[in-house]
């Protein structure tokens, strides 16, 4: 019987500073990349990094919209198991009662692959001016009822190795201001 290897502090806490970089450098690209004020000029939006379990490895910006990211990880894990995910694919989610926060919280996240492997995922949060809310920019404080708020949209694959579910992306576009 072999005995599991160990890793040294030094090692380990330099893997850490690694994968945290990452996901800063997520973040920053995604708020300087972005076109919407909420996320360039708020950062409302977070990034992680789920090991192919659906634990957090590492993760940066709003804390409370990094909690929502466990759960939502896990539910778009329950609807497309890491085994039936391939290279290119986008799952996407902003259903409160599937892990999201409110509507207006796009979760986007992609497998990362070595070789033929998932061996991470890449998550991102962000919030979204307008999702076909009954108001503009989606946030009617007397709402009654979820579907006043905009588009729910359950876990889905968005893209399918490299390709975009062209009939989901025409139902976001028709759904928005």
């Amino acid at each position: 019987m072999s005995r599991p290897r160990s890793i040294d502090p030094v090692s380990l806490e330099v893997v850490r500073g690694r994968v945290q970089t990452i996901a800063d450098e997520m973040l920053n690209g995604l708020v300087r990349s972005s076109f919407s004020a909420v996320i360039k000029e708020n950062a409302d939006a977070s990034t992680a990094i789920f090991d192919a379990r659906g634990q957090c490895i590492a993760q940066s910006g709003i804390p409370i919209l990094l909690g929502t990211l466990f759960a939502a990880v896990n539910e778009v894990l329950a609807d497309f198991p890491i085994g039936k995910m391939a290279v290119g694919d986008i799952y996407a989610t902003n259903d409160p009662y599937r892990g999201g926060t409110h509507i207006p919280d796009l979760i986007l996240f992609s497998p990362v692959f070595v070789t033929d492997r998932v061996v991470a995922l890449s998550v991102t949060i962000a919030h979204h001016r307008d999702v076909g809310g009954r108001v503009p920019g989606s946030a009617p404080v007397d709402s009654t009822e979820i579907f006043q708020e905009g588009v729910r949209i359950p876990p889905i694959r968005l893209y399918e190795a490299g390709r975009p579910n062209e009939a989901m992306l025409k139902v976001m576009s028709a759904n928005s201001r």
